[in-house]
């Protein structure tokens, strides 16, 4: 009997080093896969040097890092006047040129410019995530709007998500760039708009982040004639109001987006903070708001007073950002 006693307590006593092992193994996983803290960024160029000490110079060469490559800044040195990052990259530690390259940073943006992207953009524009990265801060893009998808323009009005809206969400995670959703509206009648907002709802509860700060735009848009809704403008100012409202009791601030023209003619009784869409064909970035053009919106006064945002080109602008993209001037104050 006392042996059996004997070799149950080695038994325990085994079991429990066992288990103090496991213990001992997931905490050193966890500690080893904690993200590091520090500033996300990418290079700027190909070909980059990573050297094990911040000094140019070949013999210390830890390996070549190329354009686009994601890199964790984990400090910032000076040596002999000149500027160095401490950067963590594939799993190494080294130091690079600070010119070569750069995050997200909001003190270095003079003009608040939104860019608004969908998955179209990935066939003539990016390749990936990356590439959307490096645009971003390439031309200091304050904030983004990425289409989430909504109902379609055809007979149909099948509802649809966009694509690519990972990739976008995921490249404004990473740089810490504040973004928002577009959502496109093609209602037809009361049930059709309870549906939209379903839609609405469940899409923004599926993919929260703290990032995720600016309103919920509502796309209302003519389709040429094409639409499914652009033979009911009568009526249809009505059910974009109730669309507005409803959005806003499910506890999301909203922003209506249409073109200017449109707008003007049809949607000018909303109270609603608007984005407007007019292309002047300028080789620049405006430096004059909306109201400055001679389009016939610019006399309608409350348009004028709920206007935050001015898309001003769907196709970059030439030889200042020769990428075909959206981009918008809002107003500083355009969340509040």
């Amino acid at each position: 009997m006392e042996k059996i006693n004997i070799i149950n307590k080695k038994k325990v006593v085994a079991c429990v080093c066992v288990f103090l092992l496991i213990i001992f193994i997931i905490v050193l996983i966890v500690i080893l896969s904690k993200d590091e803290p520090g500033i996300n960024a990418l290079v700027l160029k190909d070909d980059v040097k990573l050297y094990s000490k911040p000094i140019e110079s070949e013999k210390i060469i830890k390996d070549n890092i190329y354009k686009n490559t994601e890199v964790k800044i984990i400090d910032s040195i000076v040596e002999e006047n000149i500027e160095w990052k401490k950067v963590k990259v594939n799993g190494k530690k080294g130091f690079v040129l600070s010119k070569n390259i750069d995050y997200f940073c909001k003190d270095n943006i003079e003009k608040t410019i939104v860019a608004d992207f969908s998955e179209h953009n990935f066939k003539d524009v990016f390749k990936n995530k990356n590439d959307v990265e490096a645009f971003l801060l390439k031309y200091n893009i304050s904030y983004v709007y990425i289409r989430a998808g909504g109902r379609g323009y055809g007979e149909k009005g099948n509802f649809y998500t966009d694509k690519k809206y990972k990739d976008f969400k995921n490249a404004c995670e990473y740089l810490g760039i504040e973004y928002g959703y577009y959502f496109l509206d093609e209602a037809l009648n009361n049930s059709e708009i309870i549906s939209e907002v379903e839609f609405i709802d469940d899409f923004m509860r599926k993919n929260k982040s703290k990032l995720l700060s600016l309103p919920v735009v509502l796309d209302v848009e003519e389709h040429e004639g094409n639409g499914r809704c652009d033979d009911i403008w009568d009526k249809r100012v009505n059910l974009v109001s109730k669309l507005i409202k409803k959005v806003e009791q499910a506890g999301y601030k909203t922003l209506l987006y249409s073109n200017a023209n449109t707008c003007n003619t049809y949607l000018s009784s909303l109270n609603s903070d608007l984005w407007l869409a007019y292309y002047p064909q300028e080789n620049f970035i405006p430096d004059y708001w909306y109201s400055k053009t001679d389009q016939p919106a610019t006399q309608n006064k409350k348009i004028m007073k709920q206007m935050v945002g001015w898309q001003f080109t769907e196709n970059g602008v030439d030889h200042v950002i020769k990428e075909n993209i959206d981009l918008s001037i809002f107003k500083e104050d355009f969340m509040k």
